[in-house]
């Protein structure tokens, strides 16, 4: 299958995936726009290391318009558009965050940070069936990973899970995070957990 072909099943492939975080506004987005008359990976990737070092800048908006750039003269750069889907996420623009990442979880069908930052992403949507399945998925591909385990235990804890099911994770966050703000909520969580309190809050 040509470079085209494959970038048709995998937009064909992201519609599907995401119509449960579309944009009220029914507005699509399309990464294709204004694509080069042939795909440049040299210049894909020029545009993604200037991306990057703004990131680590904290140049968000410059970063942001270098990896549009990225994905438009290379529509199968992975990493642009995990990076680009973090931009989104970051901006609150969770369709299109969304649509990002799981595109990159196409392209990078090895790599679990795509499948976690979806799951992320459908959290923030309110999407507690699809996170938890991502972030366990996520964690499979990363066994011991504390960010995934983490957001899932963040997910089945809103999504009203039993805390003594989660005991586990719960403990993992609480001895292994550098975040206070994590430990706090293992903590808490925990705690009310022994008490036998059954009004455990999921307050993070």
């Amino acid at each position: 299958m040509t470079r085209r072909g494959v970038h048709g099943v995998v937009l064909f492939a992201v519609a599907l995936a995401v119509a449960g975080c579309a944009d009220p506004s029914g507005k699509v987005y399309r990464f294709d726009a204004q694509v080069p008359p042939a795909v440049q990976p040299a210049e894909a990737d020029k545009a993604y290391r200037a991306a990057v070092a703004q990131l680590k800048a904290g140049d968000y908006a410059a970063a942001q318009a270098n990896l549009e750039t990225a994905v438009r003269f290379d529509p199968q750069h992975g990493r642009a558009f995990n990076n680009l889907g973090w931009i989104y996420y970051r901006n609150g623009q969770l369709y299109r965050a969304a649509h990002a990442f799981n595109t990159a979880t196409l392209l990078l069908p090895d790599h679990p940070d795509p499948v976690s930052n979806l799951g992320l992403t459908l959290a923030a949507a309110g999407m507690w069936d699809r996170a938890v399945e991502l972030q366990t998925r996520a964690l499979e591909m990363d066994p011991g990973n504390l960010g995934y385990q983490s957001r899932l235990a963040f997910a089945q804890v809103k999504r009203g899970d039993e805390l003594a099911s989660l005991s586990d994770l719960l403990e993992a966050v609480l001895t292994r995070t550098t975040r206070e703000d994590w430990a706090r909520w293992a903590q808490n969580l925990l705690a009310r957990l022994r008490s036998s309190d059954p009004a455990a809050t999921s307050d993070l």
